[in-house]
Parts: C-alpha cells; sequence; structure tokens
C-alpha cells in the first residue's frame, strides 16, 4: 500500500479538488490546488495497488483526478477519454493530529497548514480485489482441510465409524423396544378366553361383521385375528357401519363436474403447425400461394380430446360438408377449392384464437382446483366455473362463433382432403 500526505483548499462536505501533474514533479505529488478561497484540510490516503496504478496512469497521460468529500465517504474520480469516469470510494477515519505543509508551485514556497481538521482517507477494496482475496481464502481453507485429512490416523477414521455405528444401533434397539412391549394382561385374558367379551357386545360385531365386503380392510384384519379379540370392538362395529355406507350409497365425488357444465376444448388445428409444416410439391399449372399450401399441411382432421376435453359439450356441423367438395375433376375446380380455403381460413383462425383463450381460462381455474388446500377453496373454484361456462352458454354471439368455428373446420378438412386426392393423381400423371 502506498501512503502520502497532501493538503488541499475544500469546500466544507462536498468539494472538487482536482489534482494535475507537472514533469519536473515525481509522481503522486500534488502540483495544482483549487477552491484556495476557503479553510485548509489536511487528509492522508491510503492507497490500494489498483487505485495507485490508476493514479499514476492518469498522471501520466495528463487525465484529471478529482476528489469529492462529504460527510462520512470521499471519492476519488479519474475523468479520462471515456464516457464514464473511474471512482474509488474512500472512508473517512480520525486520527491523532500533526502539523502538514502545502507546497505552492507559483510561488515556490511552503506554508504550514496547521493542525485545523485532520481526517484518514483509506480506499475501499473494488470488486475485482474482494474477487481475488475470495479465491485465496477458498483455495487455502481447501488446502487447510486436505491437509487435517491427510494427517488424520487411521485409528481415529475407524473410532468415527464405530461412534456413527452405535447411535445407529441403539436408535433401533430404543424403536425395537417400543415396539416389542408386552401385551397387557387384559387383552391377553380376552384372546384368550372369549367368553369374557359381553354377549350383547359379541352379538354386534358378529352382525356387523357378516355385513362386511370380503375385500376390505376391515375384513382382511379380522381375517389375520380371532375374533372377539379386540379391545376396541366398538371401533370396528363403527368403521363397519362406514364402510356399509360407503358401499351402499352413491359416491359423490367434490370435484366431480356434470359433463353440460363445461365447454369444448380447442380445436386441432395449431398456429405452431403452421409455422412449422413443410410446404408439398404441387403440378405446374395449379398455381397454389405459400399461406395455403401451409395451411393445407397443417389443418388435420380432428385430434383426439385432451384431459379437458371429458368436460365439454360437442358441437356438430351444420351440414355435410364432404359432399358438397367432392372429387376434384379438372384445374379450375381445383384453383376454385384453393381460393374458398384461402378466403375462409382467416375467419377460422380468429374463431380459433378466440375458443382457444377461453379454453386456456377453463383450464387455469381446474389447475386451481387442482391446487385447493381444503373443500371450501375447491367449491368455491367449481363455483366460478359453473358460472363462467352458464355466462357463456347464455351469450348467443359466442355460441353462434362456436357453431361457426366448427363449421369451418369440417368444411376446411373436406378442402383439403379434395386437393390432397387431386395432388396424388396429378403426381401419378406425371411419372
Amino acid at each position: 500500500m502506498s501512503k502520502i500526505k497532501y493538503s488541499s483548499v475544500l469546500q466544507p462536505n462536498h468539494s472538487n479538488s482536482s489534482i494535475s501533474s507537472f514533469e519536473q514533479v515525481p509522481p503522486l505529488t500534488v502540483c495544482k490546488l483549487d477552491n484556495s478561497d476557503h479553510d485548509n484540510l489536511s487528509l492522508l490516503l491510503k492507497l490500494t495497488d489498483e487505485c495507485c496504478v490508476a493514479i499514476r496512469q492518469a498522471i501520466k497521460l495528463g487525465y484529471v483526478i478529482r476528489m469529492h468529500i462529504r460527510k462520512q465517504e470521499a471519492q476519488i474520480e479519474i475523468i479520462g477519454r471515456e464516457a464514464n469516469p473511474t471512482i474509488f470510494k474512500c472512508t473517512l477515519q480520525n486520527q491523532t493530529e500533526t502539523d502538514s505543509i502545502r507546497y505552492d508551485p507559483k510561488e515556490n514556497n511552503y506554508t504550514n497548514v496547521g493542525s485545523a481538521i485532520k481526517t484518514k482517507l483509506q480506499v475501499q477494496a473494488t470488486s475485482k480485489a474482494f474477487t481475488d482475496l475470495k479465491e485465496k481464502t477458498q483455495k487455502l481453507v481447501e488446502a487447510e482441510q486436505q491437509k487435517k485429512a491427510k494427517d488424520m490416523p487411521k485409528s481415529q477414521k475407524a473410532s468415527d465409524s464405530q461412534r456413527q455405528m452405535k447411535t445407529h444401533n441403539s436408535f433401533l434397539a430404543k424403536y425395537a423396544t417400543k415396539r416389542t412391549h408386552s401385551p397387557s394382561p387384559n387383552l391377553t385374558n380376552r384372546l384368550t378366553n372369549p367368553s369374557s367379551v359381553p354377549i350383547k357386545q359379541r352379538k354386534q360385531a358378529e352382525e356387523a361383521t357378516k355385513l362386511l365386503p370380503k375385500k376390505t380392510v376391515v375384513s382382511q384384519s379380522k381375517e389375520r385375528v380371532e375374533p372377539h379379540g379386540f379391545k376396541e370392538l366398538a371401533k370396528v362395529e363403527t368403521l363397519s357401519k362406514e364402510t356399509i355406507k360407503t358401499e351402499t350409497s352413491p359416491k359423490k365425488d367434490l370435484f366431480y363436474i356434470p359433463k353440460r357444465k363445461a365447454l369444448q376444448s380447442a380445436p386441432s388445428i395449431s398456429p405452431a403447425s403452421t409455422a412449422t409444416s413443410t410446404p408439398k410439391t404441387i403440378s405446374p399449372p395449379i398455381v397454389r400461394p405459400p399461406s395455403v399450401e401451409s395451411t393445407l399441411q397443417h389443418s388435420s382432421s380432428c385430434s383426439p380430446e385432451d384431459s379437458f376435453g371429458s368436460m365439454t359439450i360437442p358441437t356438430k356441423p351444420s351440414r355435410d360438408w364432404s359432399r358438397e367438395f367432392t372429387v376434384i375433376l379438372n384445374q379450375d375446380e381445383a384453383k376454385r377449392y384453393h381460393n374458398i380455403f384461402k378466403n375462409e381460413y382467416a375467419e377460422y383462425r380468429r374463431c380459433y384464437d378466440d375458443l382457444t383463450h377461453v379454453a386456456q381460462d377453463f383450464l387455469a381455474l381446474k389447475s386451481t382446483m387442482d391446487k385447493a388446500n381444503d373443500a371450501i377453496e375447491c367449491q368455491m373454484v367449481v363455483k366460478r366455473i359453473r358460472e363462467k361456462f352458464t355466462s357463456l352458454q347464455n351469450d348467443q354471439q359466442f355460441m353462434l362463433k362456436r357453431q361457426r368455428h366448427t363449421d369451418l373446420h369440417a368444411k376446411l378438412n373436406a378442402i383439403k382432403k379434395a386437393l390432397e386426392e387431386w395432388n396424388k393423381r396429378e403426381e401419378n400423371d406425371l411419372y
């Protein structure tokens, strides 16, 4: 670390003292002081190696060096050719008062500054210095650990392993003693002497166990032990009654939603398949736009319904479009099919986007319902789903759009099949 003393004339709490250099003066020597109309201030700088190198380089290149003094902090600012200056932060520390001397290059004399205000500036470490120090410390710690591991005798390692085994075995022994305790004399007496159980309680247990299904937890436990042997026979009776109720009564699932209370899922044609589809080569007489060709490739017939499809109400096309768009006989008819597909595909995509947005809302509600913490929260989400579905079902415009989407999907699918058959025939004729 380099230490230098200098005296500067600064404004209280915020000053802009600049440090420059002359050729005849050694490096890190104060050659010029600004703001000389104010009181003098004597400072002690303790610089890091990085800050010292930056100051020497700035003096060599003739850059401006400024120091800003505030209440609890000071900054050394080096202004070079770059847009942003280089800044080093300092902390102020009190020290014992000493006399300081200021050199005036114009008058070529020295002036005693005195001990009016004494402050020590210490430049804080930069990020680079912190990183280097952290790496060195980590390497030293790793080396120390490796050294300790090598120096540790084998006998100590064996004793450590034995100590771990003892603690593990003691835990298992405690657990075994808890699980293998002797039964109480009352329970042993009832197991060996069934007549000690009251007759009324025995009859109730027999009637309850007769009605139990064969494949239940209670019946399996009953087969493994002798009857009338448990002290908690009343609990068995209660469990059997609850089991009979669950077997005979209809199941009421908390997450069950009737099929009429949901919406149809999104159609099979997805925008992602449009972007990744490969155009198919066609016969030269037919001019087919790339957008139409791409849509023909990605518009499949019908994809299987997703997990949300079981909660939807299916819709059917208003007519059989395969009868209207039959086999293509000539090139003019093929061009007409292409034009119909191109003109109506934009409307189909708009309907698809709207329905996809609605389907995503329902999927989000379903996800919220699956993540519900308790039954009350789940019922609230189910209520929101039913209210949203009811509002959409009563929305005449939405229902018309849904029916229009189904018709366009079937119509474009029929056109696509007819064009594919025409392409195959044209390719066979060429070869």
